[in-house]
């Protein structure tokens, strides 16, 4: 019996609120998935803004000197 057929037969066992009850799980299961989908993201996305900041800082290495520390304070 493959998995199809398998889920078919329990299906069949299952009452109508049990069923019902399954169908609205799954679906608060998919919602999830997506809104994790989408917190993986924006995390994806604020990691590689850090990265880029990072890599933009050496930029401003000319600027850490004792000559120009008076802008710091700005």
């Amino acid at each position: 019996m493959d998995l199809r057929q398998k889920a078919v037969e329990i299906i069949k066992e299952l009452s109508e609120k049990k069923v019902i009850a399954a169908i609205y799980i799954l679906e608060i299961l998919a919602k999830k998935s997506e809104e994790e989908d989408d917190m993986i993201t924006a995390l994806e996305e604020s990691i590689e803004l850090l990265g880029s900041l990072k890599v933009a800082e050496s930029a401003f290495a000319d600027w850490d000197n004792e000559e120009d520390a008076v802008y710091d304070q700005v």
